[in-house]
Formats: structure tokens, C-alpha cells, sequence
């Protein structure tokens, strides 16, 4: 997997967990399933796109492209 979203995952787990939220809670507010996010966090699976957005969203936060330099 690549470092970036390495990185992504890393800080979406730490928010997750900031919030006190379950891994169950953090689906059901993203509309995902729960293995997705569970295989998600230990990096077993590359979610898609739309799906790191919903839960993003469900977590207050953002993804913003950055200009790599």
C-alpha cells in the first residue's frame, strides 16, 4: 500500500478514536459496512474513494489534495 494512505488511515483511525467512537458507529454514520472499515484500519483493504469520503464526513473531517514537492 502506498505511504500516503498509510498516513490517511493512521489519522482517520486516531479522529476515530478522539471522537470515542466504535468502529461499528463510525459504519453506521458513513454507510459502510462495519468490515470494511475493520479490514480499512488494519490495512488489509484499499477502500474506495467514495467510501473514505462518507467516512471522512462521518468523522468531521476533510480530504484535500496536496501538492507533493
Amino acid at each position: 500500500m502506498p505511504n500516503a494512505y498509510i498516513e490517511l488511515i493512521d489519522s482517520l483511525i486516531l479522529q476515530r478514536q478522539a471522537l470515542k467512537i466504535s468502529q461499528r458507529e463510525l459504519a453506521s454514520a458513513a454507510g459502510v459496512s462495519w468490515t470494511e472499515v475493520a479490514l480499512m484500519e488494519q490495512k488489509k483493504h484499499m477502500v474506495q474513494l467514495r467510501a473514505l469520503l462518507r467516512i471522512a464526513a462521518a468523522l468531521n473531517c476533510k480530504l484535500v489534495a496536496v501538492s507533493v514537492e
